[in-house]
Formats: structure tokens, sequence, C-alpha cells
């Protein structure tokens, strides 16, 4: 189930989503734009709204992902924890590459 709002917290309503049935591991909002939220569907992989829980559409088919994080200093850099490794999109979660962290 999905709450959204049009102003802040004390008005959310229910929401019936397109978003596949299934248990929710993380839900992340963008800061810059609360239209835009990515979810992580157990053992389904991750999926995007841009219009606030209206539509969405899967943009991973990683069934591991478990966390997902919008970056501080630009909501369009979004990390996804994996099993074993991280995903990186640099354009607000539509596409996502393996990032390789350079220790040393």
């Amino acid at each position: 189930m999905v709450h959204a709002s049009d102003s802040e917290y004390p008005n959310l309503r229910k929401v019936r989503t397109p978003l596949p049935t299934g248990e929710a591991l993380t839900v992340a909002v963008n800061p810059a734009n609360p239209l835009e939220i990515l979810a992580v569907l157990k053992d389904k992989g991750i999926y995007k709204t841009d219009n606030g829980g209206i539509d969405w559409k899967q943009v991973s088919d990683d069934g591991s992902a478990v966390t997902l994080h919008f970056a501080t200093a630009d909501p369009n850099v979004v990390y996804a924890g994996v099993y074993g490794y991280i995903l990186r999109s640099d354009d607000g979660g539509d596409t996502w590459t393996p990032w390789q962290i350079n220790v040393g």
C-alpha cells in the first residue's frame, strides 16, 4: 500500500498503484522532486514513478537489490545496495550500472 499527499504529512491518503504485488524492501523519494519515487520489491527489482505513484515502470530487474539512496549533493545520482555490490544511476534511477569503488 502506498500513501501520498499533495501537501505535507498530516494529509496522507491511500492510493492504488500499478506497482506489482510484493514485499517493498525500501522506498526512496527524490529530495528535489517528491513526485519521483523509487521502490525495491523483494526478488523483483527496482521500480520508479515520476508522478507520485500513479504509474510505475521497472528500471532494474536485479532482484537482489535491498536499499536505495539519493545523493544529497546531486539527486540525479542514486545508489542501490545489492548483495555483494552497489549499483549507481546518474539519471535519477532510469538506468543502472555496477559502481566500482577505487580504494587505495
